[in-house]
């Protein structure tokens, strides 16, 4: 069907369901509007839904073709970018007034708002942005083109370098063509602040008594560090070769990235190895872990073999964290084995993804004696100017002609991967008034904590004693209260710590593995005493990156005891090895 008759046909079917696309103003659906006009600045919570039918309403500026329409929505009425009349080369803003979040410098900012886009041409070259005028100039937080329709999406997005400040909003619709567009939709704006809750919650036990500790909120976290992360141990072990052009990735599940929001991947580094030869290209891809869009797709014209390269992005990649995330380079091998490889255990799933011919599969499932993780690492930093990344074509894919052929290579010419970080730090204008702590009944039923503490805790421990007709399994978590540090009145109750189960009466904590180990005491502080039925060979240390902090070799024994007290508070994990194999379990180090 021709492009203009499918888009009359379109717009005659959303005439009938929803009517006129009317351009409307408030007297059409408020009789009483509330103008705020004259009004400086806003306090947060803060919603926009249209309802009262005008921009003025809550002092939106726009200009170009923005409209409100009271035919469609999410419900309606919606803010509506209008493709006509015609404009080319245009730039056309929506634009808030000014947010003060002053009074929230100990807590996290976050926008929500649904968008859709009926699409007329699919030429990728009219888009929508949203951005944030925060420190003195404009940034962009997402960014979407008409690379076809996109039904109505929520978008949650956390507001970095805005806690303690005064900032604005705006979405703006720009491209080359307006006509190619039908329609840009924007509804249930919603700002607001959710204050910083304690951190690092553990506790102690003994019989009837459950010792609680944590540490105050960290006022001064205004996004993520800057950092690498990756699976692998960051020193080549040996080299893969497959018959065919492939992609070799590292991959990370939405709940594995909640600690990077905000953060955009701005380098790849990965080890190519002389046992082979091949062309490279740098690639990331967001999406469903079967069928991930491919968002970077970038040459790499020349590598040196055996070592580390590092490729900086020309573009930056926004991490959506509602999203798998995979990164990795695209290897077309000419002749050996190319692609470096970790000594492993592999991490399935994670540290060892290949697509073939369109099809994502692991390392381990392809060849099982290649138990090992790609050498793939990617930088991750806050960036005030990243956008976020635009869906590409998916790249041409030569057909399979003849079997293939997977083979790995031990080589040994490995070197280490060094890695580094920094944050951003602001000052604290919220007063911590104290804490709740929160506990389930006896079934560790997690739709049953109630808050145990009388008066609010005014320090950070807290001793829970359970009676002895009430003895089972406990969860717990604690939350901060907050006040407004001009009036001292009440601010915010804090989003609760991470959680722990807790075993009463108290006992030892054993974790029994299908390689016969144990792991106690978990979590800990200082010692954690590791047994096997078998000698172990080696142990090590793996943080939640997949970096290897603390390793042995030559143990030849059936018992460690490792001393963690020098490692940061967090999830980490412990490999060891014995002539049947290797064994990982997870721990929990805090202080």
């Amino acid at each position: 069907m021709p492009v203009f008759k499918k888009y009359l046909l379109s717009a005659l079917v959303l005439l009938l369901l929803t009517g006129p696309m009317t351009k409307v103003m408030s007297s059409q659906l408020c009789t009483t509007p509330a103008s705020l006009s004259g009004m400086d600045t806003v306090s947060l919570p803060f919603t926009e839904n249209w309802d009262q039918g005008t921009f003025a309403y809550n002092n939106w500026v726009h200009s170009g073709n923005w409209v409100i329409n009271a035919g469609v929505g999410n419900p309606a009425p919606t803010a509506d970018y209008d493709g006509l009349p015609f404009r080319s080369n245009y730039n056309d803003t929506l634009q808030s007034v000014t947010f003060d979040a002053t009074e929230y410098n100990c807590a996290a900012i976050y926008l929500d708002y649904d968008f859709e886009l009926l699409d007329r041409n699919q030429t990728g070259a009219e888009y929508l942005t949203v951005e944030i005028h925060v420190d003195s100039a404009w940034k962009p937080l997402s960014e979407y083109s008409n690379k076809g329709d996109k039904p109505w999406r929520s978008v949650h997005l956390e507001l970095n370098h805005t806690a303690g400040k005064k900032f604005q909003i705006r979405f703006r619709a720009h491209g080359v063509h307006s006509q190619d567009i039908l329609h840009w939709f924007v509804d249930n704006i919603s700002l607001y602040a959710v204050c910083r809750p304690p951190i690092n919650l553990t506790y102690t036990a003994s019989h009837y008594a459950v010792n609680l500790s944590w540490q105050p909120p960290d006022c001064n976290y205004n996004g993520p560090s800057s950092q690498w992360i990756h699976w692998d141990d960051g020193i080549n072990f040996g080299s893969i070769g497959i018959s065919w052009p492939f992609d070799m990735a590292a991959h990370w599940t939405p709940d594995q990235l909640t600690y990077l929001t905000g953060s955009s991947v701005t380098k790849i580094s990965f080890f190519p190895t002389s046992a082979g030869y091949a062309t490279f290209r740098a690639r990331v891809w967001q999406g469903p872990v079967n069928s991930p869009a491919v968002v970077c797709d970038q040459d790499i014209p020349s590598v040196t073999y055996d070592q580390w390269n590092i490729v900086t992005l020309n573009t930056p990649v926004l991490i959506d964290v509602t999203l798998d995330l995979f990164l990795g380079v695209n290897v077309s091998p000419s002749s050996g084995w190319p692609a470096g490889t970790d000594a492993g255990p592999a991490i399935d799933g994670y540290g060892d993804m290949v697509q073939l011919q369109g099809v994502w599969s692991t390392l381990l499932s392809l060849c099982p004696s290649c138990d090992y993780n790609w050498n793939i690492q990617a930088y991750v930093e806050s960036l005030k100017s990243a956008t976020q990344a635009r869906i590409i074509p998916r790249p041409p894919m030569p057909q399979l002609q003849g079997p293939v052929f997977l083979t790995a290579h031990a080589t040994g010419n490995g070197k280490k991967f060094d890695h580094a970080g920094t944050r951003d730090k602001t000052s604290n204008h919220s007063i911590i008034m104290g804490y709740n702590v929160w506990r389930t009944n006896s079934t560790g039923d997690t739709s049953t904590f109630h808050k145990i503490n009388g008066p609010i805790v005014a320090d950070t421990t807290f001793t829970d004693i359970i009676p002895n007709d009430s003895l089972g399994v406990f969860e717990y978590y604690v939350t901060d209260v907050m006040n407004d540090s001009a009036t001292n009145s009440f601010l915010c109750e804090s989003p609760g710590t991470n959680r722990l189960t807790v075993s009463v009466p108290a006992v030892g904590i054993s974790n029994n593995l299908p390689c016969s180990l144990s792991i106690f005491p978990d979590p800990s502080a200082d010692i954690i005493n590791v047994s096997s039925d078998l000698t172990i060979h080696s142990i090590g240390i793996i943080n939640y990156t997949g970096r290897e902090v603390c390793s042995g070799n030559n143990v030849n024994s059936k018992t460690v005891r490792l001393n963690v007290s020098a490692l940061p508070a967090g999830i980490y994990f412990v490999k060891i090895t014995h002539y049947k194999g290797t064994g990982i379990s997870k721990i929990t180090v805090v202080h």
